[in-house]
């Protein structure tokens, strides 16, 4: 038994500090690897019956230079042929291309042949500035001519 007062304060400064260690503990992430791809879905923001020959591009860009065209860091090309929306996709990505200060963004589009039917009208940012490593685009029809 604690018989004196500045044992029980002892105690009660250790029990304290036990507790706020075991709290500050439960909170910290786990650091986690290098990103190794970018995932998510594409979807139509209108249904409609899609060319036999549509092809889906998805692309990871930087987007950082307002002055200059995006640069294509990754791609990925899909015959969406038979396959219905919502799209999956995976980017692979290099690690080592990946500037933490820059901005990066997923964009997509739907083309026949060299025609555009479907676009992102949405920058969808990724990686860096607080941005995970998913992106779920909505595309738009694009008008004909």
């Amino acid at each position: 038994m604690i018989s004196t007062k500045a044992q029980r304060r002892t105690l009660f400064a250790a029990v304290i500090s036990a507790a706020l260690l075991a709290a500050c503990a439960q909170h910290q992430q786990p650091t986690a690897g290098p990103v190794k791809a970018i995932t998510g879905t594409v979807d139509l923001r209108e249904r409609s019956q899609l060319p036999s020959q549509a092809v889906l591009l998805v692309e990871l860009q930087d987007s950082s230079r307002a002055d200059t065209a995006a640069q294509v860091v990754s791609q990925q090309i899909v015959k969406i042929e038979g396959l219905l929306p919502p799209f999956k996709f995976l980017l692979p990505v290099d690690p080592g291309k990946i500037n933490s200060s820059a901005q990066y963004t997923v964009r997509a589009r739907i083309t026949n042949g060299k025609d555009p039917v479907f676009v992102s009208d949405t920058a969808y940012p990724v990686l860096t500035r607080g941005a995970g490593q998913t992106a779920d685009l909505m595309l738009v029809r694009v008008a004909p001519n």
